[in-house]
This record gives structure tokens, sequence and C-alpha cells, in this order.
């Protein structure tokens, strides 16, 4: 992979550790009627094709593997005023190991939060905090203690509520101390005080923490996310490949709400038959899902691959693709050779839209997280395509 001379100089460089993640936050960067070039690392790319300095956004696909960073990563964490490292909001995955691979690529002041508080997920004495309601799996040891064991300095801090000056004070001191300062927050106001603090220095910084961090950053910076819609596409395609409880819920719902069934992928078996041989013409709305009852689920890298492997040939057609699952969605564009996206903008909240590189009519994709999202997700993002019935 080559490096494009376009992206010498990005203003911000971000770098996520799954696909879902990287389109959310490269929402909360893409300004009102503009779009960001989102890269897939390692991909089947040869170079860059990239719209010029600004955004620029990488997937790594390495929530579950080493982190590895590309040397046009680093080229462009180099290049850049702020870098920013998207992990999970709950710390799943490798996240300290890919912290420290940035934090030593970067060598500049390193904040980190994770927190989301949009979903009620924020972190406290260094812990990620969570409503009791929210049975998620996370991790339960302290941030701090994760970071070290990476074999980094990394120091804990909890902002001076006494005023503003005070505040940005004893935040600077600590950045200045430790090569990570692991910052408490609860709330958006909190974030945004951060992001205000890391956008004073004189310096340029690395910034770690969930869409929530991301999306202060992006206002400090006067960037409103680009609000999006899907228009009105002629066929979709829902694939949803994660396992996760709220996954399975939204097929349910949207299986009852359109009345078409759901095509499933099982291990080893491929797609079932049937689905649109019996539908003359093909419906606009298709259901595709995995399926592993009765034996054990490979792990969740190999099951993406293999379940968008059987079910692309059968999306050409599709106009807009809806992918519920990062792995799901990563598989997906490595199987169609797509080495960048363009994303537009955000759907809603933690759901991004992306336009398909390639010749001929516009396709798009919309990324979910598999944890992401309330019951009738999927129903509503149907429901503005207009594949169905719009409510009364």
């Amino acid at each position: 992979m080559q490096t494009d001379s376009r992206a010498a100089h990005p203003q911000t460089v971000v770098i996520a550790d799954d696909l879902s993640g990287a389109g959310e936050c490269a929402s909360e960067f893409t300004p009102r009627g503009g779009s960001t070039c989102l890269q897939l690392v390692p991909g089947p790319a040869t170079g860059l094709s990239l719209p010029g300095p600004g955004v620029l956004v990488w997937d790594l696909d390495t929530r579950d593997t080493a982190p590895v960073l590309h040397p046009a990563v680093t080229a462009s964490i180099g290049a850049s005023r702020r870098t920013y490292l998207k992990i999970d909001s709950l710390l799943r995955g490798n996240w300290p190991l890919l912290v420290a691979a940035v934090v030593r690529a970067a060598q500049h002041p390193a904040l980190m939060c994770p927190a989301l508080p949009r979903l009620k997920r924020g972190l406290h004495e260094g812990r990620i905090d969570i409503p009791p309601e929210q049975t998620l799996t996370h991790y339960t040891a302290s941030a701090v203690e994760g970071l070290r064991q990476a074999g980094l300095q990394a120091g804990h801090h909890r902002l001076d509520t006494t005023g503003e000056g005070a505040m940005r004070e004893g935040l600077r001191a600590a950045l200045a101390r430790d090569a990570v300062t692991v910052v408490d927050a609860r709330t958006d106001a909190e974030l945004d005080a951060m992001a205000r603090v890391l956008e004073s220095l004189p310096t340029p910084y690395t910034a770690i923490g969930s869409a929530g961090l991301a999306g202060a950053l992006a206002r400090q910076r006067g960037i409103l996310a680009a609000a999006c819609t899907l228009g009105a596409p002629d066929r979709m395609a829902v694939l949803v490949g994660s396992l996760t409880g709220p996954a399975r819920q939204q097929l349910s719902q949207l299986a009852q709400a359109s009345g078409e069934a759901v095509r499933w992928w099982h291990p080893g078996q491929g797609l079932q038959a049937g689905g649109e041989a019996g539908h003359k013409p093909a419906p606009r709305l298709r259901l595709y899902a995995t399926r592993c009852e009765g034996q054990p689920a490979p792990a969740g890298r190999e099951l993406a691959r293999h379940f968008a492997r059987d079910v692309a040939p059968h999306l050409e057609d599709a106009d807009c693709i809806v992918a519920t699952g990062g792995e799901t969605a990563r598989a997906l564009c490595d199987v169609l050779g797509m080495e960048h996206l363009q994303v537009l903008g955000q759907l809603e909240p933690g759901i991004s839209l992306a336009r398909l590189p390639g010749p001929g009519r516009p396709r798009y994709l919309a990324i979910k997280s598999g944890s992401f999202g309330d019951p009738d997700t999927l129903v509503r993002l149907a429901r503005s395509g207009g594949l169905l019935p719009a409510i009364p």
C-alpha cells in the first residue's frame, strides 16, 4: 500500500479496530453536505484513493487480533494535528495493545475516556460504569491497570469541578505526567470539557475513546454530525451476522413487520435454498442471517467471512445493504473487493451510511454495531427507505 500525496497532511486521523466503530466516528467528523474517506486496512488495497486532506479514517479490523500499524497509518499519524483512536465503549477486544501501538507511534500527550453518555455508559474511578439493567459483557478491571500491563505509563485523573481554569490546568498537568491519562466522565458536558482542553494544547495530541469523545471533539471544531437519509432504494438487503441479543431481536421485529422470511445461513451448510425463488419479481426487501443452533459457533471473524462470501452473489441488485455487526460489514467489503468507503453521515446515532465505490448506479452500505439499538431499529431503517409502509 502506498500513501497518496493528497493525504500527506490530514488535520485529523481516526483509527478504529472495527468497521462499525470506524463508520460511527467518521460520521461524527463528517460535516453536513460532505463526506469522509474510510480506508480499509489491510484489505486488498494497493494505494489510497482519498478526497484530500482533512479527516482520514482507518479501519484496522483488529478487534480480536494482534494490532499492527501499517506504515501508511503511522505516516498519517505523524502528519496530523489530532489522532483519535476509537475503542469499544465497554472496552472489549485487544484495546490495551492497540492503545500502546498508537501512543508509541504518535509520541503525543494522550487522553483516554471511552464513556458514551447517550447509551448511559460512563467511566468511574477508571472502570466501566453502566446501569444494572444493561447486562452487557464489558471489561471489569481498571483501565489504568490494563494500560500498564501493556507496558504504558498510565495515570488516572478526575476533572476539577471548581471552575474552568482549574479544570484546564489540572488536566494539562496530568497529560504532561503520563503517557496516557485516563479521565472519568459520565456526561457529554464532561467530554466537551476534555475536548476544549485537548484543542487548546500547543502540540498535537492523541485522544482515545468511543464515539462519545469523538463527537465532543467534532463539536469543539464546529462540526455538526451529518444526518442523512436512505432516500428511496429500489431494493434493500439486510445482513445480520451478529449473534448478540439486540441484533436478533431487531431481525425478528423486521421479519414480523415486513412479512419476509429470513434466509438462514448455517456453518458448514451455507445459505438455505428458497427465499427469492418464491417471489416473482424478487422482493424489494430481503433478509439474510446466520444461525448456529445445535453446534459451536465459529469465531466471529471466520463466521462473518464465510457468511459474507455466500451471501454476496445475492446482493448484486441491492441498492442499499444494511450490515449488522462490524465484522459482518467488514467481511462483506473484503468479499466485494472494497478498498475504501465514502461515509456520508449517520442515519441515526450509531448507524453510519457509506457510498460504495465503483461504476454504475450508486450503491450504499448502512453499518450498525450488533449490540446497538432498540428492537425497532431495523424496522425504522426499512420504513425510512420506503421498504415498509409509513406509520399512519
